[in-house]
């Protein structure tokens, strides 16, 4: 299993918003706070990033390059440039405790 974080190009202002909350819903997304999906997201998946972002972008009329994802590692977490740390209380008590995730 893997885990990452998603951000959809200009969040709730960009032209397929809807269609991408709807695809992140059915994955199982989670919000990083208490506001809800708007530009970014993490999602746990078993299958790999490119493969994470087509399930994504179904249905959008742009293009699927408008969504990033980057895998959350220890490495990621332990570092500032990534600004994966923000997303170590969420992790802990969401993620880690129901999946095994084998970069974390």
């Amino acid at each position: 299993m893997h885990l990452y974080e998603v951000r959809l190009s200009r969040g709730r202002a960009h032209r397929d918003f809807a269609t991408f909350l709807e695809n992140a819903n059915s994955l199982n997304a989670k919000s990083p706070d208490y506001g809800g999906i708007s530009s970014t997201c993490l999602l746990a998946h078993h299958q790999d990033a490119e493969t994470v972002q087509l399930l994504l972008s179904r249905g959008m009329e742009s293009n699927a390059s408008d969504i990033h994802i980057k895998e959350i590692t220890t490495k990621t977490l332990a570092s500032n440039q990534s600004g994966h740390i923000v997303y170590s209380e969420l992790i802990d008590n969401y993620f880690l405790p129901y999946n095994k995730f084998s970069n974390l």
